[in-house]
C-alpha cells in the first residue's frame, strides 16, 4: 500500500522538552552518592543528548566500569521516579504538534535515547499521548520482547521506519544535536535541526 502521509520522528530531550533541570538533579544525586564532583547545570547541559553512560564517561573518564554501572543505576532510579517530572515543554512545541496532527498529512512518533517508560510518562502527563503512534526509547525493543536495547539512535530510527512500513525518503527526523543529524542521515532520513535545543549549532552544519 502506498502511503500518502509523511512520517515525522521527533527527539525528546532538547527538542520537545527542556529536561536539563531534571537530568542535572539526578546526575548530581548519583555523583554525590559516589562521592564524585557534581557539575554545574551549565556544564552538564553541554553534554546532554547521548545516553547517560556516555555522558558519565565524558565527565568522569577515569572511573572504572563497575563504578560507572553503579552511577547509571543511581541516576536511573532517581530520574525515573523524580527527575523526569522537572521537564518543561519548549514554547509553541505543543501547539505545533497539534497543528501537524490535525493536518492529517503526517504520522508522528518519538525516537529518543531516554528509556521508554519515563518518556511515555512525560507525554501522558501533558495529555499528548494521542498525537504519537509510538514513543520509542532506547529500551523499546527490549520492553516489547523483540530483543536487546538499541545500540544507537540510528538503529532506533530504522526500527521506527520498519514498524510503520515507511520508506526513509518519506520520513523526517527532528532533533537538536549533530548526533541526531548523523543518526538520521545514516538511515537516509531527512533531518530538521531544532536550533533552540541543547547544542549550539554552527551555521555551516545545516
Amino acid at each position: 500500500m502506498i502511503k500518502n502521509r509523511r512520517l515525522i520522528l521527533i527527539d525528546l530531550d532538547g527538542t520537545l522538552i527542556d529536561s536539563s533541570q531534571g537530568i542535572h538533579h539526578s546526575f548530581c544525586y548519583a555523583a554525590s552518592k559516589l562521592n564524585l564532583p557534581t557539575p554545574s547545570l551549565s556544564r552538564l547541559t553541554n553534554y546532554i543528548g547521548p545516553p547517560i553512560l556516555e555522558i558519565a564517561k565524558e565527565l568522569y573518564p577515569d572511573l572504572e566500569s563497575y563504578i560507572l554501572s553503579r552511577f547509571v543505576k543511581l541516576f536511573r532510579s532517581n530520574y525515573d521516579s523524580i527527575g523526569y517530572l522537572r521537564s518543561e515543554w519548549y514554547d509553541q512545541v505543543i501547539s505545533t504538534i497539534d497543528i501537524l496532527f490535525k493536518s492529517n498529512l503526517y504520522d508522528l512518533s518519538i525516537v529518543t535515547n531516554k528509556p521508554t517508560i519515563p518518556s511515555t510518562d512525560i507525554i501522558k502527563i501533558s495529555g499528548l499521548k494521542k498525537y504519537f503512534l509510538h514513543i520509542i526509547g532506547i529500551d523499546y525493543r527490549f520492553l516489547n520482547d523483540d530483543g536487546a536495547f538499541f545500540s544507537s539512535k540510528s538503529e532506533a530510527i530504522h526500527h521506527a521506519l520498519q514498524i510503520e512500513c515507511y520508506k526513509p525518503e518519506s520520513a523526517f527526523y527532528i532533533g537538536d544535536t549533530s548526533s541526531d543529524m548523523n543518526a538520521s542521515l545514516e538511515q537516509g532520513v531527512k533531518f530538521i535541526a531544532a536550533l533552540y535545543g541543547f547544542q549550539k549549532w554552527d551555521p555551516d552544519q545545516y
